[in-house]
């Protein structure tokens, strides 16, 4: 059979076996039926989602899927020009390249829909809260007193007494988030002899509490969490809320 009339009988005979699996998908991916029609398209669906995360068009996971179908079939198409061991040799490890393929990239993306979810979680989580109170504390302090504190102990309220720099009444220290993590504080770019720069961890406390993310955020009032200390200063912003007193160019 020349070469170009097996692949156009291929991909027909590819898509035509995809027929059936797509009207057992069309009852929905949850049931016995559509369950089995997702199996089928899983390899196209794995593949798709690689360029595009945020929508899968269907129409490219048919493509794909007939693709990948149709190699086979042209192989079987075509035996004669081989003998059978190697036709074989092509047809198993081909399927066990496409089945472990499916599994792997199913799970890379098992993994980043759990880190999208983690990322609109957090966004709620008390921490961040916590994390943009104590920003919008040291904005207040900075517009009124020119700088940041040295301590984030002088954001709290005077014993008694008015307020000054060194009790500034503009955040209750301790707060609720402490008894879960370590807020770590501290001021920098120096300038003029004044901190005009600061960087906040919020580091999840031994024990039990341990798995949880570790947050970072500075005076750009950008909040990033990441699974590790140092990572987390660099790491996914959770929510961006700049200061009333910077301009977004």
């Amino acid at each position: 059979m020349p070469t170009l009339r097996a692949w156009i009988l291929s991909i027909i005979i590819s898509s035509a076996v995809e027929l059936p699996f797509f009207l057992l998908l069309m009852q929905g991916p949850h049931s016995t039926a559509g369950g089995f029609g997702m199996l089928f398209f899983a390899p196209a669906f794995s593949i798709v989602s690689l360029v595009s995360r945020e929508h899968t068009p269907f129409t490219a996971v048919l493509v794909c899927q007939a693709v990948l179908t149709s190699i086979p079939i042209f192989w079987i198409f075509t035996f004669r020009r081989r003998s059978p061991a190697a036709t074989v040799s092509r047809l198993f490890p081909y399927l066990v390249l496409v089945l472990a393929g499916s599994a792997l990239l199913a799970a890379y993306e098992r993994r980043q829909s759990e880190r999208d979810d983690a990322i609109k979680a957090a966004a709620s989580n008390g921490v961040v809260t916590s994390l943009e109170a104590i920003n919008k504390s040291l904005a207040l302090y900075k517009t009124k007193y020119g700088e940041y504190p040295a301590q984030m102990d002088e954001l709290n309220f005077p014993d008694e007494g008015p307020v000054d720099l060194r009790h500034a009444g503009l955040l209750r220290i301790p707060m609720p988030m402490e008894e879960f993590f370590a807020f770590t504080y501290s001021a920098d770019k120096i300038a003029n002899g004044k901190r005009l720069g600061y960087g906040i961890y919020a580091d999840p406390r031994p024990g039990r509490w341990s798995d949880l993310y570790h947050y970072f955020t500075d005076e750009t009032g950008v909040i990033r969490f990441e699974v590790t200390h140092d990572a987390s200063k660099h790491g996914l912003v959770v929510r961006q809320q700049l200061h009333p007193s910077v301009t977004v160019n």
